[in-house]
């Protein structure tokens, strides 16, 4: 494993006596042991993100005279301008590599998928920006094993897919025969039965009406059937059939469960969360009040362990603390610096080939000032200092240490609300002071605003102008350079609060997986991330009412009519509402900023799956079922197959053409279509002809949803059944194709998210197909209680059911994984396989957040900007 950089704090050793090892050590006295310790000091800025930026800032001259960028546009001349754009050279750094290539960027789209395309035909084994290899295997659909191909480069959660798409075929197969075709076969006969109808309350008309439904969809209201089995003597029987059918339903859950853990049993050693432990060494600590050194969070970690875990106290239990801070706004500074960068190079490309174009050396100047204002202003943020989150990552070399800590200052969810929420209310209060020293410390500003309508850069900010607002020395006539407008010192610091409450609970959460973290995201304001998570949960609220009451209205509609214009106006409204719903929750739940990969895809399983099954899966069954009568009336069974039908069929099409592949096809067919290589950098070009990655988590959702309308339906209308099998089937092999010729795997998307995703939607079914069931037993006893057949044994199955349900609902959420590993371990007899577990390399935290700053490429390009301006002198 890789070590990390402080790995010398390691060999930190308490002073302390073996005698008295049991005895707690005071505070003041382990202060004074680290404090002979300085190699902690000298680590901390080797893994401070912000003590490696101001010493990178370090390294240049800031105290160079300040020019005012009004001046500078008055003096320049045209004959500036012939000079400067002869003299501008083209970037070729990492992701400024300008211009373009169009045949890179479909190296690198081909590296990104499973097998390469067909027609690419270079003889190329792998991309250079990336270093991916070009897979030049090519896999037959019919016969091609997904776990051979995917798991050994991207894990088996994706392979998982198609294991359950083969399930859920099998299961509603076997449930088809074994009870579909019975209830389609008593359906028929029901119908050629004259004699029957003589007896029964409902009248020619009603008779007439359901006859001519059920020969098309072998559908009969439950009352006809239970009337029809009592009149024959066979309420009993049926009763068992119900009862059975339900039964078998309600262990498919466990079903899952089991062919869930088999396959993670069997592809252990492919699934690289299994062999990393680095998550359950690590704590993420929050509302921190000043930003602590790593002598004060052991004081901290001390007065933790002091009374348990004594023998863990004869070391050093910390190997990595890394600072969180905000870089949210460098980065967006940066996003549109680099806009106006390759405008900029655009505009200089167009005057060499036009050099007499007044219009373009406008444009010109324009961009060269807007990008050394937005240069200072990086520049002025980062040697001012990133603002501090409040927010750090430590790292433990015991998990029993990390266990403690966590369990220490972890003790309830009420003390943990308390705390967090008198540390959400503290840092607003600092913030609004920092805030205010930021606008008192740049005077005249009142002055400025006011002349900017006549002001040649009135569209800039006032802290620019007030930056440049110096009077140049008008006898000075020596030749200067550009860069220098660019650096200049900042005025203010950021105080932090100098008390210390030792006695004050931090806010501990278990820690990430670096690859999971959004480090941008885990560095945004706690107080704004809040806001942005209430305001997704209100939106997901009013959305998901908005679905049931539109769903009402259209089944009324559907319900009471027979004019083709309310069915279609049913059917495009439902696939509206199901669709357009659970797009919107997703995109509000990726506004809310989670710090995590896996907080936000459990976030968005949390909301959406919810939200989509209850209002769009199992609602309309309560509605028919419970207000519209089902059992009974004839028309609301068929609203319901009819739903069923269309929505199987529509979110279907829709699936299998994504959002993702739909706007990734227009967007790489407008590139090829019109493409100018001077109008991106390299590595924007790949990132724009890159495929997208595959919507396993919506795939995962259509597969359940058709699985769990087949098993709903199974006894009010089994011919749906064939439209669930048929779709799966098309489903399975035109997954393939797309994962082998369309899409990339999102490694990302680990086994343990899709299991998460699989559980919430069995919890949210597991009630539905239990109501849908036993309303049906009771309707069969109801029927039989009119006869005067009714035996009390018949309460006994209602009774039962009742008992059944409730109890294996409560096994699945709590002995699922021990009933799982009993099948597969003492059954199946699998064994785990822990072959690559040495072989994984984890790197530090700090080195994944150094990796994430390094990609924004903000030092890339005001380097690759001082070295161009410093060849563009004026007089």
């Amino acid at each position: 494993m890789q070590k990390t950089q402080n790995t010398h704090l390691q060999n930190i050793e308490y002073q302390m006596d073996s005698t008295d090892i049991r005895k707690p050590i005071q505070i003041q006295q382990l202060q004074k042991i680290l404090m002979r310790t300085p190699l902690i000091q000298q680590n901390q800025e080797k893994n401070d993100l912000q003590a490696n930026n101001q010493a990178y800032q370090g390294k240049r001259s800031m105290n160079s005279q300040v020019f005012s960028t009004t001046k500078i546009k008055q003096q320049l001349k045209e004959k500036d301008v012939e000079d400067w754009v002869n003299q501008i050279k083209f970037p070729q750094s990492k992701n400024y590599e300008y211009p373009s290539d169009l045949s890179l960027a479909e190296i690198h789209r081909q590296s990104c998928y499973i097998q390469k395309e067909k027609s690419f035909t270079q003889n190329i084994s792998k991309c250079e920006c990336c270093q991916q290899k070009i897979r030049f295997k090519q896999h037959e659909i019919l016969t091609a094993d997904m776990y051979e191909v995917i798991k050994h480069d991207y894990g088996i959660s994706t392979p998982l897919y198609f294991s359950i798409l083969k399930l859920h075929i099998a299961i509603l197969i076997v449930l088809g025969l074994s009870f579909g075709i019975y209830f389609c076969y008593l359906t028929s006969k029901i119908c050629s039965d004259d004699n029957f109808w003589l007896i029964t309350s409902y009248s020619q008309q009603e008779i007439l009406k359901i006859c001519k439904i059920q020969y098309s969809t072998y559908i009969l209201p439950q009352e006809i059937i239970v009337d029809y089995q009592v009149w024959k003597g066979h309420h009993f029987s049926y009763l068992i059939f119900t009862f059975v059918c339900f039964l078998s339903i309600m262990m498919t859950p466990f079903m899952h469960e089991i062919v869930i853990r088999a396959h993670q049993i069997k592809y252990w050693s492919y699934e690289q969360i299994n062999h990393t432990n680095q998550d359950k060494l690590t704590l993420y600590i929050k509302h921190l009040p000043k930003k602590f050194s790593e002598i004060e969070i052991l004081i901290y970690i001390h007065s933790a362990l002091q009374n348990e875990c004594k023998d863990n106290l004869n070391g050093n239990p910390l190997t990595e603390l890394v600072y969180i801070y905000d870089t949210h706004r460098v980065k967006e500074i940066n996003q549109q610096r680099k806009l106006n960068y390759i405008k900029f190079l655009i505009v200089s490309q167009k005057l060499k080939e036009d050099i007499n174009n007044t219009h373009f050396k406008d444009e010109f100047i324009e961009l060269i000032v807007l990008l050394m204002y937005q240069t200072k202003e990086i520049n002025a943020v980062m040697k001012a200092g990133f603002p501090f989150t409040n927010k750090a990552i430590i790292k433990l070399k015991d998990r029993k240490v990390a266990d403690q800590v966590y369990k220490h200052y972890s003790k309830s969810i009420f003390k943990r609300m308390i705390t967090s929420s008198r540390a959400m209310l503290g840092q607003a209060e600092e913030y609004k002071k920092q805030q205010l020293k930021l606008e008192l410390s740049q005077p005249g500003i009142t002055d400025i605003q006011s002349n900017l309508e006549n002001s040649a850069l009135k569209d800039f900010p006032a802290s620019y102008l007030t930056q440049t607002s110096q009077s140049d020395n008008e006898g000075n006539t020596l030749t200067r350079s550009l860069v220098d407008i660019m650096e200049f010192s900042h005025q203010f610091e950021i105080e932090m609060p100098e008390q210390i409450d030792e006695n004050k609970d931090l806010s501990v959460q278990r820690g990430f997986k670096q690859d999971d973290i959004y480090w941008e995201n885990i560095g945004m304001h706690t107080i704004r991330r809040f806001f942005l998570r209430v305001l997704t949960t209100s939106v997901s609220l009013i959305f998901g009412s908005i679905s049931i009451l539109l769903y009402c209205f259209l089944f009324t509609m559907q319900q009471y009519s027979d004019s083709v214009i309310y069915e279609k106006l049913f059917a495009f409204g439902i696939v509206f509402v199901s669709v357009f719903s659970s797009i919107i929750v997703v995109i509000m739940t990726m506004k809310s900023k989670r710090s995590t990969y896996s907080l936000q895809e459990k976030n968005i399983n949390t909301f959406t799956i919810p939200t989509s099954f209850f209002c769009v899966v199992c609602f309309p069954y309560i509605l028919a079922l419970w207000w519209a009568g089902g059992f009974r009336d004839i028309n609301a069974i068929y609203t319901l197959f009819l739903l069923s039908r269309i929505r199987i069929i529509s979110k279907g099409f829709i699936s299998m053409f994504h959002i993702r592949w739909i706007s990734y096809w227009y967007r790489k067919r407008k590139i090829i279509k019109s493409f100018n290589k001077f109008n991106y950098f390299q590595n924007e070009l790949n990132q724009l002809m890159t495929p997208p990655y595959f919507p396993i988590r919506s795939r995962i959702s259509y597969t359940f949803f058709v699985f769990s309308t087949g098993l709903l339906m199974l006894l009010l209308g089994p011919f749906i059944l064939v439209f669930c099998i048929m779709f799966q089937l098309i489903l399975y092999f035109y997954d393939k194709h797309s994962i082998l010729n369309v899409y990339r795997v999102d490694k990302q998307f680990t086994f343990e998210l899709l299991s998460y995703l699989i559980k919430v939607m069995q919890i949210i079914m597991m009630p539905v197909y239990a109501y849908v069931y036993i309303s049906l037993l009771h309707s069969v006893i109801n029927q039989a209680q009119k006869y005067d057949l009714l035996y009390n044994y018949e309460y006994h199955f209602l009774i039962a059911s009742f008992l059944i349900a409730g109890t294996l609902f409560l096994v699945y959420i709590f002995l699922r994984k021990q009933i799982a590993d009993f099948f597969v371990f003492k059954i199946l007899g699998y064994k785990i396989n822990c072959v690559q577990k040495n072989e994984i390399v984890e790197k530090s935290y700090y080195e994944s957040y150094q990796d994430y700053f390094d990609k924004l490429a903000v030092e890339e390009l005001t380097k690759i900007l001082i070295d161009t301006f410093k060849c563009m002198p004026y007089q």
